[in-house]
């Protein structure tokens, strides 16, 4: 059920006033909203698309009075009589235009203006959902259940169900139970027929809640599936039993549940009479899924019943309002002081207890998530193997149970993320309305709410791979490279003089930067030198949505330059590549501003060129492209391009190998990596021919790409410095060729997104299955000394995959995806299309779970009640919603008792860092 509220999102008022206002073709007039929580009489009315509207007194006089017949005026003066209050002409229109007309209640004018009907977003809704029952095979299943809710019938069922579990408690029930359990796991078979009875369970759940409203005298909707949360979910829509009163809203919220009673009464007496296993395991889990249903912090039965008792129909439209009022000197807030007492005294312990609930489950979702990932992903793979297996072997029920093993393991993980970007939409919503509510059009709006959510689905993106790869950092060895940087940053921190150039500028920031975050190096058990560099990799990459955005491209391609970006820039790679790649980037975000930024991007870039001074081959290389990308170009123009083209190869000559301008980088790039260069510069190649003004930014490209591939420390440097470069080439390319089908890249992107996450976890998840002598480059036993190589195998951008030593041996947990069986039912939103004026209040509407472990049933969107003046509330369709720890590496700064002495030692550990070779017989790839 939704409302409609005053603010925000509504048209500008019309100089032209409607001179015979007319109703919405199949607009009905309810009536009153009976067992109300509010101090005044609130009334309700019906769109044609199912849609309920609440209505104060006065907007429900004034609707009853349009006939298509009478102007204004004369609206006025019938409607200033019943009302008991001198109106105008001039505050009917207003009324008609500012309140019912965005409400979709007033039909279009003569013009052929339309405005759009409004849909409800509440908080927590079932939004992703397909219909799969017809509001006609509803009715007649409806029609077909319709006896058991004869009150004998009810009574006996009740009371039928009590007297079976007591009967089969005490014929050892609870005893049995174990060895029940322990039947599924030895037999899939038995499993299968487990979560096919929790399905019919769900779906019979979903038939009360329609039987109930089509019993009461309302008229029941579709019934469907969707994902509720992160759970497979049923839903039953019975946005009509709004127009009944307390008891018979009540029958409808408890309609599911007693349909289970009875559901469940019938399973009784087949154990009874077989005594089955399986069938007392389902019993138990069944129950358990019953009394989930009440639980009110969710959209479950529970919620709406609690709802329906205090006659308020959007508990969660509440929660800022009650908050607000709870503050000590704050009067109580209008949409507060509008409710009973009483009301409002169980609302408040609602708020009280369902918002800690809230906070848990999101901080429980943010720590847990980069730790699980991997475990998921072992798993899969773990099933993938055992249904492969059982194919071969014949065995239909052990691989069937495993495909649906997968699409139940897979589910939750699809539901957070829509819930995810949804969130994010929903609050980037409110505050650019709050901000923009008096200039902002809402299709402004709409489009400012897509880029938040892209950039949201790009955050997510970065957070999940760099949480995955921080889980996994402080079992990796450092490379020779990593390690001599590390060592001269931990010297510098503990006051000694810099290295020698050109690692100077490199070391200082990382040893400031460790300093920085010295607070959460033990909290993560990561060695400080290590964490810098995720964080590093995180802010360029970040860092890299402006300058796209800036670029004219759109924000999915924005995400997926951000995402892609993410897969190189987030090894945890100690290198000076990583930091003058962010601040080139914050120097192109900062350059093309002009004034003051202008000066601070060149800075920026100045920085970023000392910091690495390969750097500066991809500046030169771009600025002689810039030079003579032009029509005309003059000979001067020429003259100075090939002076800076000259400047790039030698800079290129002497910021590689063991030249002067070479910095410690993390070591070579892995051979494995080898042909993703060779695709990146085939894509440069397609972009220099159909994008003219790319070419300068494909020509930088293509000269780190190059040093990408010659040997040497360098390797990874240019690397992390191309990164974010061909990431924005890439992305653009997408744009350009999806340009004229947004939603072909839309699809595109997501897809992209979701495998490259799952490309960058699965070999992670891969090497914490493997022992330390399983992995490539692994050596058990083996120890690290100065000046003699340890034989790792790099991951990438310095990054180790071996392991060594007892402790890095990681007890591997078992990969297991159990799929329990549940059924649930849910109310959602109901009305499919429309802008949402002011304030909402849910569809009522019903759900089912499908299998998992006390996965929700009998939830329904609920709508708000609030209003400013004679604002119009409007009621979505109400829907029925069912459904041993490896040692870190740290490194400290040795006794330093000469400081001349400290600063040599230092700087002859970095040149044997670039001295060193791999260890014989081993390569310096994967």
């Amino acid at each position: 059920m939704s409302v409609i509220a005053t603010e925000g999102g509504l048209p500008e008022p019309r100089t032209e006033r409607p001179s015979t206002p007319r109703l919405a073709e199949g607009t009905e007039l309810i009536g009153e909203y009976q067992g109300s929580g509010f101090q005044e009489q609130q009334y309700l009315v019906a769109r044609a698309d199912g849609q309920v509207i609440q209505l104060p007194r006065l907007l429900f006089l004034l609707l009853a009075d349009i006939d298509g017949r009478r102007d204004v005026e004369q609206l006025a003066s019938r409607v200033g009589a019943g009302f008991g209050r001198d109106i105008t002409g001039e505050q009917i229109a207003f009324l008609v235009e500012q309140k019912l007309r965005p409400a979709g209640l007033i039909a279009a004018d003569h013009d052929g203006v339309v405005v759009a009907a409004v849909r409800p977003d509440p908080l927590l809704a079932l939004r992703y959902r397909a219909k799969v029952v017809s509001p006609r095979v509803s009715w007649a299943v409806a029609g077909f259940f319709r006896p058991l809710f004869w009150p004998p019938v009810v009574v006996g069922a009740l009371v039928a169900l009590a007297a079976l579990d007591v009967v089969i408690a005490l014929q050892g029930g609870f005893g049995r139970l174990l060895p029940s359990a322990q039947a599924l796991i030895h037999r899939p078979a038995l499993t299968l027929l487990v979560l096919g009875t929790a399905f019919v369970f769900a779906v019979f759940h979903e038939c009360g809640h329609v039987t109930a409203c089509r019993y009461g005298g309302a008229r029941p909707g579709a019934m469907g599936v969707g994902i509720y949360l992160v759970w497979p979910a049923m839903y039953s829509t019975v946005t009509d039993a709004y127009r009944l009163d307390r008891v018979g809203r009540l029958r409808t919220d408890l309609g599911g549940i007693y349909f289970n009673v009875v559901f469940l009464a019938g399973l009784a007496v087949a154990y009874l009479a077989t005594a089955e296993p399986w069938l007392l395991a389902t019993i138990v889990l069944l129950h358990v899924q019953t009394m989930w249903q009440f639980l009110p912090s969710l959209r479950l039965d529970g919620y709406y019943i609690l709802s329906d008792l205090a006659g308020v129909p959007d508990l969660f439209s509440l929660l800022g309002p009650v908050v607000s009022s709870m503050l000590p000197g704050r009067p109580a807030h209008p949409r507060v002081a509008a409710l009973k007492p009483w009301t409002r005294r169980l609302i408040t312990v609602w708020v009280l207890l369902v918002i800690p609930f809230l906070l848990y489950f999101v901080v429980l979702i943010a720590v847990v998530v980069p730790l699980v990932l991997p475990m998921v992903w072992r798993s899969l793979v773990t099933l993938a193997g055992g249904i492969a297996d059982a194919v071969r072997a014949g065995q239909v029920a052990a691989g069937a149970l495993g495909v649906l093993q997968v699409v139940l393991l897979v589910l939750p993980w699809a539901g957070l993320a829509m819930v995810a970007v949804g969130t994010a939409r929903a609050v980037a919503t409110a505050v650019l309305r709050r901000l923009g509510r008096d200039t902002t059009s809402p299709a402004q709006i709409a489009a400012r709410t897509a880029v938040a959510g892209w950039f949201t689905l790009a955050v997510l993106a970065a957070g999940l791979l760099a949480g995955v790869v921080l889980a996994g950092l402080g079992s990796r060895i450092l490379t020779e490279g990593e390690a001599g940087l590390a060592a001269a940053s931990s010297a510098v921190g503990g006051g000694v003089a810099l290295p020698a150039w050109p690692d100077a500028v490199a070391v200082h920031q990382l040893a400031a930067l460790e300093a920085l975050l010295s607070g959460l190096t033990s909290a993560v058990a990561v060695d400080g030198a290590r964490l810098v560099a995720l964080v590093v990799g995180l802010a360029g990459c970040l860092a890299l949505w402006p300058v796209v955005r800036r670029l004219g491209l759109h924000a999915p391609a924005a995400a997926l330059a951000v995402a892609l970006c993410a897969v190189v820039s987030l090894r945890g790679s100690v290198d000076p590549g990583a930091l003058a790649a962010v601040w080139l980037t914050v120097a192109v975000a900062l350059v093309g501003r002009g004034g003051t930024d202008r000066v601070l991007g060149v800075a920026a870039a100045a920085i970023g060129v000392l910091t690495a001074p390969l750097a500066a081959m991809g500046l030169l290389t771009y600025g002689a492209c810039a030079l003579v990308s032009g029509s005309r170009v003059r000979v001067p123009a020429r003259l100075l391009a090939g002076a800076w083209l000259g400047a790039a190869v030698a800079v290129t000559v002497v910021a590689t190998g063991d030249r002067p301008l070479s910095v410690t980088g993390s070591g070579p790039v892995a051979e494995s990596l080898l042909p993703v260069v060779l695709v990146g510069a085939a894509l440069l190649g397609v972009i220099w021919q159909r994008w003219p003004r790319l070419r300068p930014a494909a020509a930088a490209a293509g000269g780190f790409l190059v040093c990408v591939a010659m040997p040497g420390q360098h390797g990874s440097t240019a690397l992390l410095l191309v990164a974010p470069l061909l990431a924005t080439l890439v992305a653009a390319l997408l744009d350009g060729v999806t340009a004229a089908r947004p939603g072909l890249q839309r699809r595109l992107v997501v897809a992209a997104v979701a495998g490259i996450v799952v490309v960058s976890v699965a070999p992670r998840a891969g090497a914490a299955q493997r022992g330390p002598a399983d992995g490539p480059g692994s050596t058990a036993g083996a120890t690290r000394s100065e000046g003699a190589a340890s034989p790792p195998s790099t991951d990438g951008v310095g990054a180790v995959d071996g392991r060594t030593g007892p402790a890095a041996c990681r007890p591997q947990d078992a990969a297991h995806a159990a799929a329990s069986p549940a059924a649930g039912s849910a109310r959602a939103t109901a009305p499919e299309s429309g802008p949402a004026p002011a304030a909402t209040s849910p569809d009522r509407g019903r759900t089912g779970a499908g299998p998992r472990p006390a996965a929700p049933t009998g939830a329904r969107d609920g709508g708000s009640a609030a209003r400013s003046g004679p604002a119009p509330v409007q009621r979505a369709p109400r829907q029925q919603i069912g459904a041993g720890s490896p040692v870190p590496l740290v490194l400290f700064a040795p006794p330093v008792p000469d400081v001349a002495r400290a600063v040599a030692e230092v700087n002859r550990a970095v040149r044997a860092a670039r001295d060193i070779g791999p260890a014989p017989g081993m390569s310096p790839g994967n």
